[in-house]
């Protein structure tokens, strides 16, 4: 009997001691606690200029895209440029903690909504490429 009390004791001690450092995240500099990794090569970018012209298939579709924020607009809304074309891009508070100049290239991972307005990219993680 004795023997069964500590294996239950056991089964329910185990997942809240290692539950924490399973999920321990690692903050990357954007502002939101990882577990995966910062990769800076080759990805699937699409171009501003694409997303304009077939908006209507990028529409809340996520997306990966490459180039700058060149000019804040107001507090989570800025200015993306990618070399082919300029498109608002909402930033939310949790980056917080990134801090970004005109002159950086930025890997920007969100969603295209092309449906309603102005088009823009909602920013989901954004990492620094070159500073």
């Amino acid at each position: 009997m004795k023997s069964r009390l500590m294996i239950c004791a056991a089964c329910v001690a185990s997942p809240l001691f290692f539950s924490p450092l399973a999920h321990a995240g690692h903050d990357y500099g954007d502002g939101r606690d990882q577990s995966s990794i910062v990769y800076a090569g080759p990805a699937d970018i699409v171009k501003v200029s694409e997303l304009s012209s077939r908006g209507g298939l990028f529409a809340d579709n996520e997306i990966i895209v490459e180039g700058k924020l060149i000019k804040q607009v107001d507090d989570e809304t800025f200015l993306f440029e990618d070399g082919s074309g300029q498109i608002l891009m909402e930033v939310d508070r949790d980056f917080s903690n990134l801090t970004v100049s005109a002159e950086d290239i930025v890997r920007v991972f969100g969603r295209y909504d092309g449906s309603w307005g102005a088009p823009e990219i909602e920013a989901e993680s954004i990492r620094v490429l070159k500073p």
